[in-house]
């Protein structure tokens, strides 16, 4: 069966919750939303009660608590019925092992040892008595704490296969007869691959033919019943061989399916032509559209604020450091198992006698330079040998050892795999899930795969990197927000007015005491952060500003100011900064503004209940004064009672209020960095519930159940602005495919910053028939005076605004053009 055009995907986040037959529920409401696709998580059967499903543990099924594959095929016939199709998110680099009873083939595995059919379907660590590490017990003394029951070892709640003739004797006796050795869960000698650092997900060895078959059977049999348009491939960068394994899943699916990966790439690496793919699942395209709105004037502003609030300016040379550093931490701490596997390795295949503590601190430095995901692509050939270089011309005491991994990793054998395995979970862990967590410019770009030394994207970038994209990669994603992002998009869009204004600079220096604070914080930078820290250069510092920022992205949209108020501010400040006495008018503002205070002090309680939860994952990752492993409760307690405080004390009217002033601003980011993520070069994907504005953090924050049947009930009525551009967008594609998918991108000239335009079209034909217009920096502008006389010359031609159904031609005035709204919507018409 020829699969469906795509258009544009919506991602569904499946769990026992909200099941195929929830989702085939949304299909007309999708559909009308202009929705092309259903992009859906991982549908095969995973550990009980997963809320994501990227913990496979049985892939030659789909998930009965889904609604099984019955379920499946009757959600596809159903996305049939309305035109539209199916595409499904795989896992190939590893299942889940934390619940062993719940996965055949792992079981098969500990009861079997090597001889199971099994055995080498994992990439596990057998030693010399064909045994291999378990990472499960609290403690080693846990080891007293087994059972034997019903013919199996228990550990509390984790039940473990016994082998044939293994039963009898003491519970540790018989452990130790076991082809698995249960050991404490913060081993450094894990006895298998994991994905990243988490002992419950156990890597696969899809290079082998035997293994690909068996964990692609049942996706071959949905794809060859005509079921699935396209994949999703989760972290590919993980397995053996991923050019080759992509492959032979090209080969799998056929030609015209698409085919998108997640696939981090660095701030100056280009997808690999060689790798049979549509694209990648947008992270690129994610941090040039969110950061061609950020305003490059907040700079060096903000450099300074983050380094007086925190001792750290979070500039470019801050970042490598401080990124080196978390890497290292990773590498050495969370990933040591791999580590040691990786120089058990080459010490076998070098029968080098070097001491392995050499060796591990070179191969430590070579990865450590090594800014990708994988080294090993055709188009990356020289990354190994700058890497190898700068080792031994920085670190030439570890030349001896440089030279033996070296010649290890050429013959391109085990080692090498594994060497390239490693460098992706080094910058995973190592950048975003610690550095990213660690240090507060700007948060809004520490985002998945983002670079927040490079503060923004120039306009003339964004064109270019636009056009490039149209050229070489037509069909890759495009997003705003994943279930994987750090924080959702208008979050981040809210994030960006810190740049454009010295008004967050005013909030954090804020003098009129409207929180009643002790006289000696207020004014103080330090005064809203945790007590009883250091706050110069400290996690007390770096965490209160942090946190701080991701206030300000998710508290609800301000209240318009009233104007008496408004006149009352404007002359406290002109006092204040003529040194005139304030008092009298301070108590005049202070009683002008108390009704509106309160209404702006009116937040959700699960608002600030989401941001705590927010923080303990934060703070805990950053790994500066907590972490998972070992946390500090007293600074935990301390964060939950800032937080506390920040909720009854004024705080979030105080952000509220400061943030009205950015008001145009913020509605302009969120409405035109969606317009132009739906529009521009790639097939967009809108995750679900993301048609509203929205306020998530990540994960699991991000996975919260969608609110549906309010979101059609707005469609119908036409009352939120964000939905009604989302739907004109994707209705558009759907209408016009040949101006989008493949079709061309012609960047508008733009003599103000403020416009950011580019026309979509055809391939063939020389000139575009949609134009999409966006303002940047609405403040800004305002106070410039608008517009002006700036316009836009659109000829002869006729055009439609699908935005509002206005008609134009000839020279438009800006001020026209977005008197309604800062974005527009142009599409050619007849007159």
């Amino acid at each position: 069966m020829v699969p469906r055009p795509i258009t544009s995907t919506y991602r569904l986040q499946l769990r026992p919750e909200f099941t195929f037959a929830e989702a085939a529920q949304q299909l007309p409401y999708l559909h009308d939303l202009g929705v092309s696709h259903l992009y859906l998580s991982p549908i095969l059967t995973s550990v009980a009660g997963s809320t994501h499903g990227y913990d496979v543990t049985d892939p030659t099924t789909v998930r009965e608590e889904l609604g099984g594959r019955a379920g499946f095929e009757a959600l596809a016939r159903k996305a049939h019925e309305f035109g539209m199709g199916l595409i499904v998110d795989i896992v190939p680099n590893h299942m889940g092992v934390a619940v062993p009873h719940e996965n055949p083939w792992w079981w098969d595995v500990l009861s079997r040892g090597t001889r199971s059919a099994y055995a080498k379907f994992f990439d596990i660590d057998w030693d010399e008595e064909e045994r291999f590490n378990l990472p499960v017990l609290g403690s080693a003394n846990d080891l007293d704490k087994l059972a034997v029951q019903d013919g199996e070892l228990r550990y509390f709640e984790h039940r473990y296969p016994l082998a044939e003739g293994t039963g009898s004797g003491e519970p540790r006796q018989v452990h130790d007869r076991q082809h698995y050795r249960l050991v404490p869960w913060n081993t450094d000698r894990v006895g298998y691959r994991r994905f990243f650092s988490v002992n419950e997900l156990a890597g696969l060895r899809q290079e082998d033919p035997e293994v690909f078959a068996a964990s692609h059977a049942e996706l071959k049999s949905l794809v060859d019943a005509g079921w699935i348009d396209g994949l999703r491939v989760d972290h590919p960068d993980g397995l053996a061989d991923p050019v080759g394994y992509l492959r032979d899943l090209r080969e799998l699916i056929g030609p015209d399916r698409w085919l998108v990966i997640e696939k981090i790439l660095h701030k100056d690496e280009r997808l690999d032509p060689a790798l049979p793919v549509d694209g990648t699942t947008g992270y690129a395209a994610l941090q040039e559209v969110c950061g061609v709105f950020v305003h490059p004037g907040g700079e060096d502003r903000l450099t300074e604020l983050s380094l007086e609030v925190t001792g750290d300016p979070g500039d470019e040379g801050a970042l490598e450091i401080a990124g080196l550093a978390a890497r290292r931490e990773a590498l050495l701490g969370a990933l040591r198992s791999e580590l040691r596997r990786l120089v058990r390795c080459v010490q076998r295949e070098s029968g080098t006698g070097l001491d392995p503590n050499a060796l591990a601190g070179a191969i430590a430095e070579i990865i450590l330079r090594l800014n990708v995901y994988r080294a090993d692509y055709p188009s990356l050939t020289g990354a190994l040998a700058d890497a190898l270089a700068q080792v031994r011309a920085e670190k030439p005491e570890h030349g001896p050892a440089v030279d033996v991994t070296a010649d290890v990793l050429a013959k391109g054998g085990e080692s090498a795999v594994r060497f390239h395995q490693l460098c992706g979970p080094v910058m995973a862990k190592g950048m975003e899930d610690r550095l990213f967590y660690r240090t507060a410019r700007l948060i809004g770009l520490q985002e998945v795969g983002g670079a927040p030394e490079q503060f923004g994207v120039a306009l003339d970038e964004f064109h270019r990197r636009m056009a490039s994209r149209a050229e070489r990669l037509p069909k890759t994603m495009t997003t705003l927000s994943t279930h994987d992002t750090k924080r959702g998009e208008d979050v981040r869009a809210r994030l960006a007015l810190i740049a454009e204004s010295p008004i967050w600079s005013r909030l954090v220096y804020f003098d009129e005491g409207v929180l009643d604070l002790p006289p000696d914080h207020a004014g103080q930078p330090g005064y809203l952060f945790p007590s009883g820290h250091d706050f110069s250069a400290s996690a007390g510092g770096v965490t209160g500003y942090f946190l701080w920022q991701t206030l300000w992205g998710v508290l609800p949209a301000p209240l318009p100011v009233p104007a008496p108020m408004r006149e009352l501010e404007q002359a406290l400040e002109e006092r204040q900064r003529n040194g005139a006495d304030v008092a009298a008018l301070r108590e005049e503002y202070r009683a002008s503004s108390e009704g509106w205070r309160q209404k702006l002090d009116e937040v959700p309680d699960d608002v600030f209940a989401r941001v705590r939860a927010y923080a303990r994952k934060a703070t805990r990752e950053a790994g500066l004064k907590t972490s998972w492993n070992n946390p500090d409760l007293v600074f935990e307690t301390d964060i939950d009672h800032w937080l506390g405080a920040a909720a009854h004390s004024g705080f979030a009217g105080l952000i509220r209020l400061f943030r009205s002033e950015l008001a145009a601003s913020e509605r302009a980011n969120i409405l035109g960095q969606k317009l132009v993520q739906l529009l521009c070069p790639g097939i967009p994907d809108v995750y679900q519930g993301t048609e509203f504005p929205e306020d998530s953090l990540v994960d699991p924050d991000n996975r919260r159940l969608v609110d549906y049947a309010a979101r059609a009930d707005a469609l119908a009525a036409g009352t939120e602005e964000k939905q009604q551009l989302v739907r004109a967008a994707l209705r558009l594609r759907r209408e016009r495919p040949d101006s989008f998918v493949g079709g061309g991108y012609w960047p508008v000239p733009a003599r103000t910053p403020h416009l950011l335009g580019f026309g979509r079209g055809p391939r063939d034909s020389d000139k575009p028939d949609v134009i999409v217009l966006a303002t940047r920096f609405a403040t800004t502008l305002e106070k410039q005076g608008g517009w002006q006389n700036e316009g836009f010359d659109l000829g002869d031609t006729h055009w439609e605004d699908r935005l509002d159904g206005k008609r134009w031609t000839g020279l438009v005035p800006y001020a026209e053009l977005f008197a309604e709204r800062p974005v527009a919507l142009l599409v050619e018409s007849a007159p």
